[in-house]
């Protein structure tokens, strides 16, 4: 019990500590910044709770129901990302074989770390919806041991089909040559299929349906979950412990009897593996840039990440083009062409800013950052071809959606320049102040991807950051449209948005090669 108690203190402590210099200060950041999701739940949660109350329609079940789909949603993207990555491909497994450690107390260390990750996103998401439910249909102790019960069993089931899921992936990508790609292929596939599915929940009608659980009833465990607190009935809880117990159980049966012969296999297969080197003269810039380049692509974790938003951005630029309606209330909140293309840019910016590939690129350099150190190239063309990688990638669908955009919404030509060139502008500002943020906050002891990508405390303050100033300036043009004039506060919003450009620029001409000297694994 103590090792397995002290694995999964190790694995958080690698997960939220930049580095062995900062821990005190990188915990510090963490609470603040997680007390400020929690405020930004809270904030969304009141608002339902307002909008349902102003529409007279007094079915505060939705809170409960909103609360825990969009918990079950993003945990499922998480453990879909992450657990084929964690069992079966971790780069720490080598180390974990070497120690005198139980093989079950290994399994389950993997598993209750994902899983109390599921719980702390769900923490911050049903929390506030639950007390806002409370506040306005009156509190219950039987529901609230209901919502207690339900937060421990919810991720379960979730948890168990990505399990299953990922093992079928990666067993599928360890036959084939191109494994990392067919991984980030079938990755992108399996989140479609979910993405189809839920997007078949008809949202529209639980506002005017008061048997909110209509809605997730070919879903027994979230359909059980929210008839135990909304009804007040203890005998849904039963039944999904009873379901949770059998999935966990099942689930753990499989991967202890896979997760030592899957990590073998692909141990042996990367020893017996031949590779023919061949040397090419390069420049250094052009030999950086494909070092990141295999890199980038080499983790399938990264590459699905990170494209996420670019391609959610290009799926809203074909909806937008496809479905007029949307068009038409665009132009319908849009006062003047100004206001149009304003709003446009910033849905733009708000979307590109939850990428960040540059936030993660040096932590993923780990102990090879001392070899990359010491060789005679400076600090400029190391931390540039990061940028140029971050940047090129990015660009493309930048461009193909704002092109998109452009034509359907009929832009004046001020418009198209406008929307073609200030997102683009403000992605690669974006991938300077990822840059800064990794320097700032480095991870170089983690071997596990996952723990880079999804928790690492520079991942998260990369997208973080420049994702709640446009969150800030959409709620703030909400309370001061009336007293400011719309141009002004549009130009002013963009004027304030070039920091992210200056600072960073600043930041990597005078202090980026101090700091990158002393980065130390």
């Amino acid at each position: 019990m103590r090792e397995l108690v002290s694995l999964i203190k190790l694995n958080f402590k690698m997960a939220f500590n930049p580095s062995t210099k900062k821990r005190n200060s990188a915990k510090i950041y963490f609470l603040v910044f997680f007390v400020i999701g929690i405020a930004i739940s809270f904030f969304y949660a009141i608002t339902f709770a307002q909008s349902i109350l102003a529409s007279k329609i007094n079915n505060f079940k939705i809170l409960v129901f909103f609360g825990f789909v969009i918990s079950c949603f993003l945990n499922f993207i998480l453990f879909i990302s992450s657990a084929g990555n964690i069992l079966y491909k971790s780069k720490d497994n080598n180390l974990m074989f070497s120690m005198p450690i139980k093989k079950h107390t290994i399994i389950l260390a993997k598993m209750l770390s994902l899983l109390l990750i599921g719980y702390l996103y769900q923490f911050v998401l049903t929390l506030p919806f639950i007390v806002c439910y409370y506040i306005y249909s009156g509190f219950n102790i039987i529901s609230l041991i209901a919502y207690i019960f339900s937060f421990i069993l919810c991720p379960i089931v979730p948890f168990a089909v990505c399990c299953f899921i990922a093992f079928i992936i990666a067993y599928i990508a360890k036959k084939i040559k191109y494994k990392n790609l067919f991984s980030t292929i079938a990755l992108f596939v399996v989140f479609a299929i979910f993405m189809y599915f839920y997007l078949q929940l008809d949202f529209s009608s639980i506002v005017t349906n008061n048997n909110t659980t209509n809605v997730a009833k070919y879903i027994p465990f979230l359909n059980w979950t929210l008839l135990s607190i909304t009804n007040n009935n203890l005998i849904y809880v039963l039944y999904n412990l009873l379901l949770s117990t059998a999935f966990i159980f099942i689930t753990y049966g499989f991967i202890y009897y896979t997760f030592f012969k899957m990590c073998s296999d692909e141990h042996n297969s990367f020893k017996s593996k031949k590779t023919k080197i061949v040397y090419k003269q390069q420049s250094v810039i052009g030999a950086l840039f494909m070092k990141e380049l295999r890199a980038y692509f080499a983790s399938p974790m990264y590459v699905f990440n990170t494209f996420f938003a670019f391609l959610l951005l290009l799926g809203m630029s074909v909806y937008v083009a496809i479905d007029k309606t949307v068009l038409q209330v665009f132009y319908e909140l849009s006062k003047n062409n100004f206001l149009l293309v304003s709003g446009i840019t910033v849905v733009m910016c708000l979307i590109i800013s939850t990428c960040s590939i540059t936030g993660i690129s040096i932590s993923f350099e780990r102990k090879k950052i001392n070899v990359l150190k010491s060789l005679p190239i400076s600090y400029k063309h190391i931390l540039g071809s990061k940028i140029l990688l971050a940047f090129i990638v990015g660009s493309p669908f930048i461009f193909v959606s704002s092109l998109i955009i452009s034509i359907f919404c009929n832009l004046s030509v001020f418009g198209i320049i406008f929307v073609m060139l200030f997102p683009q502008f403000w992605y690669f500002s974006c991938c300077m102040f990822g840059i800064v943020i990794n320097l700032s906050f480095p991870n170089l002891q983690t071997a596990n991807d996952t723990v880079l990508v999804k928790q690492s405390l520079s991942a998260f303050l990369s997208v973080f950051i420049p994702l709640i100033y446009w969150l800030v300036v959409i709620i703030g043009f909400s309370f001061l449209a009336p007293y400011i004039p719309v141009t002004i506060y549009c130009i002013v919003a963009f004027c304030i948005s070039l920091v992210f450009f200056i600072y960073p620029l600043i930041y990597l001409l005078k202090f980026a090669d101090k700091k990158f000297k002393n980065l130390d694994c």
